[in-house]
């Protein structure tokens, strides 16, 4: 899923990441 998400680049790939880094950004927003 991974590798195709990356080979799609856009949609898969879009979505996991931003998810994840405003997790870890919790603490700023907070």
């Amino acid at each position: 899923m991974q590798a195709r998400g990356s080979a799609a680049g856009a949609a898969p790939g879009a979505p996991r990441p931003a998810p994840a880094p405003p997790a870890g950004g919790g603490g700023l927003r907070t």
